[in-house]
């Protein structure tokens, strides 16, 4: 399925409410003026999760088992908000935002898949959480208290379907990707607080890490990537064992 701009506002309900099949959201981070992390081979994570993302799509639709939207198909700006608002009413299944990491130290590498949460793991994912959010505080955000949000979560079932699909996903990622594992991690994490459907952030690789970010600029990896991830999400949303 692919949707362009903000039209997705004006699908008719019918249509919506007709999709036989599970819809997931993907969702490139940044785009137009927010560039996100710059890597230190010259890859712009705007740019890298946007091929990403459009090659998990275009694997994913191929497979006619799952439909797929991408929030934004081009460079440009999409509000954080609207990202989530996109897959609230599309009544997605899984919203998916992919994004490429950053560290002061230099030998940090790795790939990891976080879920939301008020609570940080140390001071590197409360920066990262504060670099992917854009300038937004969530706790000054009309409505964003994340304990009520996770606290509403967990009574619909979104809050563990959010950890079995961050699991399913990051496994996927640490069996194809010759990087370290991180594994699964919370975070206070904007685009995902207003999703009401299992909602994960992944973050493929650091691109202040000299050899990742070169790995990051391949095609081959960056298709081994895009593989893992359509394969964990269609696995996760068909209700595949393991």
């Amino acid at each position: 399925m692919y949707i362009r701009t903000m039209s997705w506002l004006f699908l008719p309900l019918a249509l919506l409410l007709s999709q036989a099949k599970p819809v997931v959201v993907i969702d490139p981070g940044h785009g137009g003026d927010k560039s996100g992390a710059r890597g230190v081979c010259g890859l712009v994570e705007k740019d890298l999760v946007l091929h990403i993302a459009k090659r998990v799509h275009h694997i994913i639709e191929r497979s006619n088992l799952v439909e797929s939207v991408v929030t934004r198909f081009e460079d440009r700006d999409v509000d954080l908000a609207q990202r989530a608002q996109m897959a609230n009413r599309l009544g997605a299944k899984a919203f998916v935002s992919i994004h490429a990491n950053s560290s002061p130290l230099k030998n940090v590498q790795g790939v990891e898949t976080f879920i939301l949460s008020r609570r940080v793991a140390n001071k590197r994912v409360h920066r990262l959480a504060e670099r992917e959010n854009e300038g937004i505080i969530l706790d000054t955000e009309p409505q964003a208290n994340i304990d009520f949000i996770v606290q509403d979560l967990a009574l619909n079932g979104a809050y563990v379907e959010s950890q079995r699909l961050a699991h399913r996903v990051q496994s996927h990622l640490a069996e194809n990707m010759n990087t370290p594992d991180k594994g699964v991690l919370e975070g206070p994490f904007a685009v995902l607080w207003r999703s009401r459907m299992p909602a994960i952030l992944v973050e493929i690789g650091f691109l202040s890490h000299y050899e990742e970010c070169k790995k990051l600029a391949s095609k081959d990896y960056q298709e081994t990537i895009a593989r893992a991830l359509a394969t964990g999400i269609i696995a996760h949303l068909l209700g595949e064992p393991g």
